[in-house]
This record gives structure tokens, C-alpha cells and sequence, in this order.
């Protein structure tokens, strides 16, 4: 964006011994649902797009605590709009910086303000930019989808409790007129009123293992979906 590339990592920290287990009873034998505790620090780089040169860095604590094997880097792509960019780490961290210094505007975390119990896969829904709102898939009880003042970090509204987030990205779609943010979690596909949160409509859809990850698909008036082990709907 404007001569400047934007990119977001985490670098582990010495670790001396075993990580810390976090599973709950026995350890699983699938790798892929094992929790351990992985310290660290995710950092926000800006780079000169003609040279690569580092022209600030951003960076803050993060102690991972999703699948170990998944334990190696923000999910989400940084979001440029006007002078900030915002990124959202793999523990919920949510960042709006200045584009220019890399200065701290507000941030949120989306464990300690609204209650999310970090996914077995870390967070991965790439916040979405409509109008003055930053809309997310954050999680915890009515807090399912929220939209922040972008400026301010305000909440300007707050939408459902599901289970469990998902991993699937934000989208608006245009039907009859009327715009409408459909969401994905864990349980459902909701249309939401994107100016207050309002919900249109809801059909029940179980994720398998809460894995709803790619974004819905419109084709003329049908809404496509696909998840993990072949669960799949139109």
C-alpha cells in the first residue's frame, strides 16, 4: 500500500525443557488437536516495497496456546484503509497502527474484553473494513461478530453466541437492494444487517469440529459452503 508492504510473524522464545501441556485429560495421539503452551512474541514489520528495507517494527507478547503444530504465525493478512492498518494475531490480539510510524492507535484483545476461549487452530478470520466499521469474528457469549469504530476502536455493535467462532472470514453480499454480512461460526450461517447487527436470517449448519473456514460463495440467489470431512451445503 502506497509504497509499503506490511507483513506479520511470531519468534518463539528460548524454550528450556518441554512445553507446557494444556490438553484436558489424557494427551490426544491425533497431533493435530494437541495444546501446548508456546511463549513468544508476534510482531507487526513494515517494509520498503522498492528495496525491502524494515522501516518499522511493532511487536508485543504473545504466548501461543492453540494445536503445537499450529504454533507458527499469525493466520490474517493486514488490512490497509486510510492511514492505519490493522492486524489480528493467531491469540486474538486485534492492533490498528499508523501506516506512516507504526504507532499504536487502539487495540483490543479479544480473550480479556469479550471472553473468546482461544480455538483449537488460533484465530484466522480476517477482519473485514466496511464503511467506518472493522467488522471480526470474535467469539465469547453475544459477541460472535462485532464491529469496531476503525478509527476509535468503539464497539458499534455486537452479534450472537455461538459455540464456537469458526475460522471463516467476513463477507458482504447484495441481494434485492439490501446488503448483508453473512457469518459462518460454528453452528450456523447468520445474515446480519451490516449497519447494526441485526440478524435477517440464520440456517443451522454444524462445522465438523467447528471448522468453518473457507468464505461463502455467491452464485445468482445461492450461498455455498464447505467444510472439513466433506460437509458441504448450498
Amino acid at each position: 500500500s502506497e509504497g509499503k508492504v506490511f507483513v506479520t510473524d511470531w519468534v518463539p522464545d528460548p524454550i528450556g525443557g518441554q512445553p507446557k501441556n494444556l490438553n484436558q485429560g489424557p494427551i490426544p495421539k491425533n497431533q493435530n488437536f494437541v495444546r501446548e503452551l508456546h511463549p513468544g512474541t508476534e510482531r507487526i514489520l513494515c517494509l520498503e516495497e522498492k528495496s525491502g528495507k524494515l522501516l518499522w517494527k511493532h511487536e508485543y507478547k504473545c504466548d501461543y496456546t492453540s494445536v503445537a503444530t499450529y504454533a507458527i504465525g499469525p493466520r490474517c493478512a493486514p488490512i490497509v484503509a486510510d492511514d492505519f492498518v490493522y492486524c489480528l494475531g493467531a491469540e486474538g490480539d486485534l492492533l490498528c497502527l499508523e501506516t506512516a510510524s507504526g504507532k499504536p492507535v487502539w487495540s483490543k484483545n479479544f480473550v480479556r474484553d469479550f471472553g473468546l476461549k482461544i480455538p483449537e487452530w488460533g484465530v484466522a478470520s480476517h477482519p473485514l473494513v466496511d464503511g467506518e466499521n472493522l467488522i471480526c469474528i470474535v467469539g465469547g457469549k453475544e459477541s460472535t461478530c462485532v464491529a469496531f469504530d476503525r478509527r476509535t476502536g468503539e464497539v458499534r455493535w455486537k452479534s450472537g453466541s455461538a459455540s464456537k467462532p469458526g475460522y471463516s472470514t467476513p463477507v458482504i453480499f447484495e441481494w434485492g437492494g439490501r446488503r448483508q454480512l453473512l457469518v459462518w461460526h460454528a453452528d450456523a450461517v447468520d445474515s446480519l444487517d451490516p449497519a447494526n447487527g441485526r440478524r435477517i436470517w440464520t440456517v443451522p449448519f454444524q462445522s465438523t469440529f467447528a471448522m468453518s473456514i473457507g468464505v461463502p460463495r455467491k452464485s445468482g440467489n445461492r450461498i455455498f459452503v464447505m467444510c472439513f470431512a466433506g460437509m458441504c451445503a448450498a
